[in-house]
């Protein structure tokens, strides 16, 4: 396999359907202040819209690139982009928390995770030398999405259709534009030849990946970093509110958080194949939990933007890296398989961490708790990655 031009073309239509659905996804905190008084519900209640969505598309990821590994990539992927917007504009019309829970669920849930591992792992198909940076160019269509998005989101809700209007709008578009991106996306030619046949594929199967010990540490570093990853998604914009800094001004922060992403996933990623995959994805689990650790501290807005975009840097740099980890650990044969079943540790991290940051919300009237608890989190997920040892070499 070659790092070729159609490979490169596969990085950007990956590209821009992260980008139509994790913008939609991530876009969640602009719409939290209008969920939470149209339903007049607990904080806890409302991230719990965002947590069950992200429980779904990150534990599906195992079914999903199982499914891609058996019959191809584009059909999955299609599927998805339909559950995805079909969702979104189903949520839009929602009359209850309830029905709110089942159209971010069954909606971006399904969709994203029934396009998320498969498109990923079928770009680590088409590159063996600049594989971590293609994947972070790839993936960069999360940094993009959540650093224009809200702001998106934020003017659509001022429409006179209000937090209604914006998010039918939204899922119009990931419905159409998503839908002809996904016709671009596919696996290579040897790839797909290759498992119609059965034979050629190198890499480790499922069944010996997952009880290796590689697997095992990596899982659980994923596990803890993402108990506390997904709080400022959800929570800065009340936060900001919270703290006199204005209504907005939560928002900015996480376009912020976006810029960091989106540099996060070009440079870093690329810098990751120079120092080694592994070790760069420590410093970037690291990274999240020291500036957990600012977040906490920090006084001032300007403190909290420096936060903000460094944050994004190292979440944008580890959702470029770890496919590539997993690729280098257990070779592309079962790639989507393997990847979909590590990011069920995110789905569990995701599903607790911000309805519990919101608990502890609704209980103390102070964000310090889960803050300092995402910090405690990163830094034991990066001593966990650094145990893993070297990748094992599949014949």
């Amino acid at each position: 396999m070659i790092d070729s031009a159609r490979g490169w073309a596969m990085v950007a239509a990956t590209f821009s359907l992260l980008f139509l659905a994790f913008g939609a996804a991530y876009a969640f905190t602009a719409f939290f202040p209008s969920l939470e008084a149209e339903f007049q519900a607990s904080r806890q209640d409302v991230a719990l819209i965002f947590a069950i969505s992200g429980f779904l598309y990150f534990i599906l990821g195992a079914l999903s690139g199982t499914i891609a590994d058996r019959i191809g990539t584009r059909p999955v992927v299609m599927f998805g982009v339909l559950c995805c917007g079909g969702g979104v504009i189903w949520g839009a019309f929602a009359e209850s928390l309830m029905e709110a829970y089942l159209a971010f669920g069954l909606g971006i849930g399904v969709g994203i995770g029934f396009f998320y591992v498969p498109a990923i792992g079928a770009v680590q198909r088409w590159f063996t030398v600049r594989r971590a940076m293609a994947a972070g160019f790839a993936a960069a269509g999360i940094g993009a999405g959540t650093m224009l998005m809200p702001g998106i989101a934020k003017l659509l809700i001022a429409e006179p259709g209000g937090w209604r209007y914006a998010y039918g709008t939204i899922g119009i578009c990931v419905l159409v534009l998503g839908f002809i991106v996904a016709l671009r996306i596919d696996d290579p030619p040897s790839h797909s030849s290759a498992r119609r046949a059965g034979t050629g594929l190198q890499g480790a199967s499922v069944g010996q990946a997952l009880p290796s010990r590689g697997f095992i540490l990596l899982y659980l570093s994923s596990l803890m970093l993402s108990l506390g990853l997904f709080v400022p998604f959800v929570h800065l914009e009340p936060y900001a509110i919270d703290k006199g800094l204005g209504e907005g001004t939560g928002v900015f922060l996480l376009m912020l958080i976006g810029v960091g992403s989106t540099l996060g996933r070009f440079v870093l990623a690329s810098l990751a194949d120079k120092i080694g995959r592994r070790n760069a994805l420590a410093l970037m689990y690291a990274g999240v939990g020291l500036m957990d650790l600012v977040w906490y501290w920090g006084g001032s807005i300007h403190v909290l933007y420096g936060f903000a975009v460094v944050y994004g840097l190292c979440y944008g740099g580890f959702v470029g890296t770890a496919p590539a980890v997993c690729a280098d650990y257990f070779g592309v044969k079962k790639l989507s398989s393997i990847i979909g079943w590590l990011y069920t540790s995110v789905a569990f991290g995701t599903l607790l961490g911000p309805p519990l940051a919101g608990r502890a919300f609704d209980l103390y009237q102070s964000y310090d708790l889960p803050i300092l608890i995402g910090a405690a989190s990163g830094l034991t997920a990066a001593v966990l990655v650094m145990l893993m040892g070297p990748p094992r070499r599949w014949a």
